[in-house]
């Protein structure tokens, strides 16, 4: 549970990860059913694409370098979390670890997003 002040008063927000993470996981579904498709086309050239990267000497790799490398865009970009998802459950790639028990992050190269922190995944 979160307690949060606005404006003098109080509002209580209860979280509950579970049911998020539920959520998300449907919704990330529903995406790639949809464009199954291109989900199929596009782990195909995701496998080629990380043997290229291995070849080169990369251990790991973002999505959003291979993202400015396709011409293969799914016609919702919500299926773009779900192909990482779906990647990670075929064992292609794995999020790198920071030390703390999460995911290393790094800064985001494309101009308009700002160098927001997006996640970088090891070569599995």
């Amino acid at each position: 549970m979160v307690l949060l002040m606005r404006h003098g008063w109080q509002e209580v927000i209860a979280l509950n990860r579970p049911e998020g993470q539920a959520r998300k996981e449907a919704g990330q579904q529903l995406a790639l059913s949809f464009d199954a498709e291109w989900r199929d086309e596009i782990l195909v050239e995701f496998r080629a694409w990380l043997e290229a990267q291995r070849a080169a000497g990369h251990s790991t790799v973002t999505i959003e370098a291979f993202r400015a490398q396709t011409r293969n865009h799914p016609p919702r970009p919500q299926a773009w979390g779900s192909m990482t998802t779906l990647a990670c459950r075929k064992g292609l790639i794995a999020p790198a670890p920071d030390g703390f028990g999460g995911q290393r992050m790094v800064k985001a190269a494309a101009p308009r997003t700002h160098s927001h922190p997006i996640g970088l995944w090891e070569i599995a």
